[in-house]
């Protein structure tokens, strides 16, 4: 692991921070906009991101 300047970590948090709230908005969209139960969309969603 290289050794990163604090400024450089705190720019990797912000983005990190910025992926996973794109990643929930659409997530919760998703779920809204669609009569199916939360636990499907839970197994979708797991899923998708171990593959």
């Amino acid at each position: 692991m290289p050794q990163l300047s604090p400024l450089k970590w705190f720019y990797l948090y912000i983005y990190m921070n910025f992926f996973m709230f794109m990643i929930l908005i659409k997530f919760n969209f998703s779920i809204i906009h669609s009569p199916k139960p939360m636990f499907i969309y839970m197994n979708k969603y797991n899923l998708n991101w171990k593959i």
